[in-house]
């Protein structure tokens, strides 16, 4: 049974057995498909640049119930944010935002954080108005890199086919390391 037989469909980057993903990505800029850890066992789609602005495009078809998980890596060293939005369009509509520094504000009960782009611009949940990107923290202060996961704010209805942009930003003053790092481990919509 194929990926797109099933009402939930997964795209897995975890699996070096499965290469399903390759036909799904459809644009790529400066990702790379590897094993980030000393033992070489450990994959994902990742991308590493100073200056943010890596976009992937995934084709995706809605699920029964219209959301869409991405899995990807947080960690306390070298990682970054990222954000993450469903379009029609395999291009990428958000380039600028994509090119902006996202400063966390204040985490509240539940993960629900406010969120800034510009140093003297007031805290919001939603950056500079785009109520339906995601915003993707790859970063936490704990000594430690695990796996976490996301539903996107916007719902893909079910059988229809878009395209999952994520991309990620510079880096702000907080991260720690020299790196920044994202790292996709998989996407799954249901």
């Amino acid at each position: 049974m194929s990926p797109f037989d099933a009402e939930e469909r997964l795209i897995d980057f975890t699996n070096p057995d499965d290469n399903f993903w390759e036909g799904q990505v459809l644009v790529n800029e400066g990702w790379t498909w590897y094993a980030d850890n000393k033992f070489n066992d450990k994959y994902g789609l990742i991308t590493n640049n100073s200056a943010g602005e890596s976009h992937v495009a995934i084709s995706l078809t809605g699920g029964k119930n219209g959301l869409v998980e991405i899995s990807y890596v947080i960690s306390y060293e070298n990682f970054g944010r990222g954000f993450a939005w469903v379009d029609e369009s395999q291009d990428n509509t958000k380039q600028d935002l994509c090119k902006k520094v996202l400063h966390l504000c204040r985490m509240d009960k539940g993960n629900d954080a406010t969120w800034r782009t510009e140093k003297r611009v007031e805290c919001q949940r939603n950056v500079d108005g785009e109520e339906m990107v995601s915003i993707l923290n790859g970063i936490w202060k704990a000594e430690a890199s695990v796996q976490t996961v996301t539903l996107l704010r916007e719902k893909l209805p079910h059988g229809q086919q878009k395209y999952l942009h994520v991309c990620l930003t510079p880096p702000d003053e907080s991260q720690r390391g020299t790196e920044n790092k994202f790292k996709l481990l998989s996407v799954r919509t249901f």
